[in-house]
């Protein structure tokens, strides 16, 4: 069933069509849709500051937006981009593929809508890992250029590299969100693909705490960070806002909630899972106790260490950060 919204857009009908299957009988679904439609206005649409880069053809408060970068597609093998990143046969490289690669491995252990659809990307994909060696604080991009004919889609996906950060635990929702971005464009009609909508970050982060729940996997160190970036912000009197994508307190906010309810409906549906969740996060939190990532003191909050606030921002190769 199609999901239409108030003003029938076109755009914001297919986000919600796009996150629908992945709360199929989650109570709260409806409301959580909203999301996608909330996060409208609450980001930055011009980036005067920087170099004119990124370009708009639409004013501020429509949802449609046309970047020209979006149309670009990185040359991995150009010496600017291997300038940006650790060389593959590093250790930082290596190390960081094989995380990745165990990650999607428990991202497609289950049968759920968002594994489904993240393995038939990758059955018809190619997809390149790199680590940026200028970016001094947690974040992702992913760039995806759609296969013609008998050819495979290409993907690739960098982060940051997040050992030098001490910020290990992010990987998994950094990893979920970029993925979920590379499974958007490919369900994206043509016409789409080169177009910013408002909604596409809720929507993405969406699809990314379905993936993770289903998994089992409760790290929630990117969203922690954004978070509580949001809220030393708020204490000093700083601006909130970023660019193209909705503050950080509003991305936390919007993992914790799906997660919650995600969480107790799958707990209904297995019983067991109340009791594999507890054991798994004792684990996650001793190992990152030992990691020095989280005071024994204070479980449940991770202060931003980076000296750079986070932000995300508009890929220039054809995906969204």
């Amino acid at each position: 069933m199609q999901i239409t919204n108030n003003k029938g857009n076109q755009l914001g009908d297919y986000l919600k069509n796009f996150v629908a299957p992945y709360y199929e009988g989650v109570p709260e679904k409806n409301d959580l849709l909203e999301r996608i439609t909330q996060d409208s206005g609450n980001k930055k649409y011009s980036r005067k500051f920087f170099t004119g880069r990124y370009y708009i053809d639409e004013v501020k408060g429509k949802q449609v937006c046309k970047l020209k970068d979006l149309n670009k597609f990185p040359n991995i093998d150009s010496k600017k981009f291997k300038e940006q990143v650790y060389p593959t046969d590093s250790e930082v490289h290596k190390k960081a593929e094989a995380e990745i690669k165990s990650l999607i491995d428990r991202f497609k252990s289950n049968d759920s809508p968002a594994a489904q659809d993240l393995k038939k990307l990758l059955e018809n994909s190619e997809v390149v890992f790199r680590v940026k060696n200028n970016w001094n604080y947690p974040n992702g991009s992913c760039a995806f250029k759609a296969g013609k004919g008998n050819k495979k889609n290409q993907i690739v996906i960098c982060i940051s590299n997040l050992e030098a950060l001490n910020k290990q635990d992010a990987l998994p929702e950094i990893l979920a969100h970029e993925l979920g971005h590379a499974v958007d464009f490919s369900k994206r009609p043509p016409e789409l693909r080169d177009k910013y909508m408002d909604g596409t970050e809720t929507a993405v982060d969406m699809y990314a705490s379905s993936l993770l729940a289903h998994a089992g996997i409760t790290e929630r160190g990117f969203s922690d960070f954004m978070g509580n970036d949001y809220d030393d912000r708020i204490k000093a009197g700083k601006d909130t806002q970023m660019l193209f994508t909705p503050d950080g307190g509003y991305r936390r906010n919007n993992f914790r909630e799906t997660r919650k309810c995600l969480d107790e409906y799958l707990s209904k549906i297995f019983p067991q899972r109340n009791k594999q969740q507890t054991d798994e996060q004792k684990k996650a939190n001793k190992i990152l106790t030992l990691q020095g990532i989280r005071s024994k003191m204070s479980p449940k909050k991770m202060h931003n260490t980076s000296p750079t606030p986070m932000r995300t921002m508009p890929n220039r190769s054809g995906g969204r950060d």
